[in-house]
């Protein structure tokens, strides 16, 4: 349904009592409420990171999710941790093979927060298989992770 000004208000001029004009009104907003529920839950599930940077990708989800949530679609911590490891850029492999492994899945924020703060480089791949155990404990505990 179109929610154009014009459109809106001939729902509300034609209608004869106040009742029906609000029933009107719902059921314009009520579709593209469902249009606009399609289209973010779209765009969540098909964001891939690519070449933009972690902290841009993580936003994007969080908005993404915040925005489906203020139409009241509920997205928990694991689903956005789960959607964010799935379009996670390939030099991310190691840390997303990790928590996968582990079986539980960190808090989102932390999630992200730990994301950001690694520059991943192909030479340090080699060094996060390495630190694995360490960094998903500090991610556990929710320590702030230090690079070495």
């Amino acid at each position: 349904a179109s929610c154009s000004h014009d459109h809106i208000l001939s729902c509300i001029r034609d209608a004869k009592m106040p009742k029906e004009a609000w029933g009107n009104l719902k059921r314009i907003f009520a579709a593209n409420t469902i249009v606009r529920k399609f289209q973010l839950r779209q765009e969540l599930n098909n964001n891939q990171q690519r070449d933009r940077s972690i902290s841009s990708y993580t936003l994007k989800i969080k908005e993404l999710c915040d925005s489906l949530r203020s139409i009241n679609v509920s997205i928990d911590d694991d689903k956005m941790v789960q959607i964010c490891l799935n379009g996670l850029a390939q030099r991310f492999n190691t840390i997303r093979s990790t928590i996968l492994a582990r079986g539980i899945l960190p808090h989102f924020s932390i999630f992200s927060r730990y994301c950001w703060s690694k520059k991943i480089t192909s030479e340090q791949g080699a060094m996060l298989k390495k630190n694995t155990c360490s960094i998903w404990n500090q991610m556990e505990e929710g320590d702030t992770v230090v690079e070495k």
